[in-house]
């Protein structure tokens, strides 16, 4: 049985895509992996990952060393989308993504807003008959 999958890992700024080939039976098939122009970008025969460009669909095929059959049903070929990926907006020195910054922003200043509202009507609100 042979089974691919891929994803984007980020490193640092940058982004890449890894497709990682698990043959249950080393040596029991070949897969190779190929980009949209058709070059290969890795050939496995045992347990094995290629790293490739993000954001971009890679095909694979599956065939059966001698002496090996594949299960009936199981999938010999098929395709893989690396997604586009990027590290978050990091502020220097903080180790926070702006967004939560951003976010927790907001909500010290609601709540700041409720307060001062609060203290209106008991401080300057009230009217003398």
């Amino acid at each position: 049985m042979v089974t691919v999958a891929g994803t984007c890992v980020v490193d640092g700024d940058e982004g890449e895509g890894v497709i990682s080939v698990t043959i249950s039976v080393a040596g029991g098939a070949t897969v190779v992996v190929s980009d949209s122009d058709g070059s290969v970008v890795g050939t496995f025969t045992q347990d094995g990952s290629v790293t490739v460009p993000e954001g971009a669909v890679y095909t694979w095929t599956a065939t059966p060393s001698a002496g090996f059959e594949f299960p009936a049903g199981s999938a010999t070929s098929g395709s893989v989308t690396i997604a586009t990926c990027s590290s978050p907006d990091v502020l220097p020195f903080t180790g926070v993504e702006s967004d939560g910054l951003f976010k927790l922003g907001f909500l010290l200043l609601a709540a700041g807003l409720v307060v001062v509202t609060g203290n209106s009507f008991l401080f300057g609100n009230s009217e003398e008959s």
